[in-house]
This record gives structure tokens, sequence and C-alpha cells, in this order.
């Protein structure tokens, strides 16, 4: 994996979205604690305190730098690195654990046992409840593209970035790789990085497969949709209206909900 090369342009970019990453709040509030798995710089966890403020909060993830930043951001919350600490400290039945634009990151840099891990912490774990919003498109967008729509984003685009955008996922004639361009091209602030990080590894079916297959969950709720604020900025650059859904929320609760 790429580092960050600006780390607070990543977490501000992050921000963009954070009301519409909160979407789980009322339907879990009968939780007495919350894991934000991919914790990054603690915003999550901070607004989540604001909100529910009787929550334990605990943080995840593999970088030091985002677990540093997190603690200064939201310094009541149990943050570690280490997976293991976390059954010490936290009562996963009683736990909602939040996955947000976090499984597409797992498949774009994970071999097969990384991914294999991580869906077995989660089904093994016995959360009461388990959050997901991540980047999710259909594989049905995988067809040619309108005319018209690839003219303006190519009429607006920078013209190096799209260049290399195309150099490693191919032409923006194809839908896919279109609505993927439509999601990356704002994150000039880490473009390296960025650039080869494949949001859309796992398509939306296979998402959906590997969360029905999590044995004693009910899905309490669903939604494939496009991003509020990605439609109204895509509109701006490029004249463009998105037409395929290019997100998923989901919220399993554990047993006959």
């Amino acid at each position: 994996m790429a580092a960050i090369a600006n780390i607070q342009a990543y977490n501000n970019a992050m921000r963009k979205s954070m009301f519409d990453k909160l979407f789980f709040v009322a339907d879990t509030e009968d939780c007495h604690s919350y894991l934000d798995y991919g914790c990054a710089d603690g915003t999550t966890l901070r607004m989540l305190s604001e909100v529910v403020p009787d929550a334990k909060l605990f943080g995840y993830d593999t970088n030091p730098d985002q677990i540093n930043l997190a603690a200064k951001n939201i310094p009541q919350a149990f943050l570690t690195t280490a997976w293991d600490t976390l059954s010490i400290e936290m009562n996963f039945s009683e736990t909602a654990v939040i996955c947000s634009s976090l499984i597409h990151e797992i498949y774009a840099y994970g071999d097969e046992e990384t991914i294999y891990d991580f869906w077995w912490d989660i089904r093994q774990s016995d959360f009461q409840y388990i959050v997901i919003r991540d980047m999710s498109v259909s594989s049905r967008a995988s067809r040619k593209a309108d005319a018209i729509t690839v003219a303006n984003v190519i009429g607006n685009a920078d013209q190096k970035q799209l260049a290399e955008f195309e150099s490693v996922y191919g032409s923006i004639s194809d839908q896919k790789n279109l609505i993927h361009w439509l999601l990356k091209y704002r994150y000039t602030n880490n473009w390296e990085r960025e650039l080869h990080e494949d949001y859309l590894k796992l398509s939306h079916e296979g998402l959906l497969k590997e969360v029905t297959s999590i044995p004693g969950y009910t899905m309490i709720s669903y939604e494939h949709y496009v991003l509020p604020f990605l439609r109204r900025q895509v509109k701006s650059d490029f004249d463009v209206d998105i037409q395929d859904n290019t997100h998923t929320k989901i919220i399993l609760a554990r047993g006959n909900y």
C-alpha cells in the first residue's frame, strides 16, 4: 500500500461525506459501544461522541500515524493498531462495528489471506450490529458509456491526470471506468496513492454475496445510491449526471430483528 502523501488532505476529503457516514445511529441506538474499524483520524468517533455521548467508543486502524491523530481528536476513545487487544477492552456482543470506506481498501491492497481474515473477524466476533458503507458499483456498469457524457468529462478533466487513470484502468468510454474516474479525480493531493487504489475491485453483487453469507444476522437497512455530495460535485465540474449508483449502506442486526 502506498503511503498517504498528505494525511491531512486525505482526512479532510473523507470528511466531505461525514454526515452520510452517520446514517446508522438511529437504528443502533440500543447498543452500548461502537467500534470504528479503520478509524483514521477519529472524526467519525468524535461526531458519534456528540450524538451518542453515553456510548463507549473504540477505534482500530493499522496505520499508527492515524491512531496518533485520533488520540488527539477523541482522547476518551480506546484506540489501537492491535485487533487482539479489543477483546480485552470491549464486549463485542454489545457493540456496533462500523466498516466505512474500508472494504474497498481491503480488496484493493490485500491478498486473499487478508480478505479472508477480515471477513472471518467480522463473522466470528458476534457483534450486535454490523454497519457497512462503501463505494459499490454494479457489474452491470461494464458497458459502453454515453458518448456525450464522455466528451463532457474529457473536455473538463485534467488531461495528464485522466491519461494516468486510463493507463491503469482503461478508457472512460467504458461506463465502469467512467464511474471509477468520477469517484477518484478529486483526490489530487494524494493522487499517486489514489490512482492505484482500485475502488471497484469488489462489485456491488460481490459485496452483497459476502454480507448475506454472514450467519446469524438480519439485514435491517439497505440502500444502493449515488452519494449526494458526489452528484453535486460532478455536475458542477463536468455538467454530467451520474447514471449508476456509487455507494451502498447496510446495517445487519444479530438474530431475528
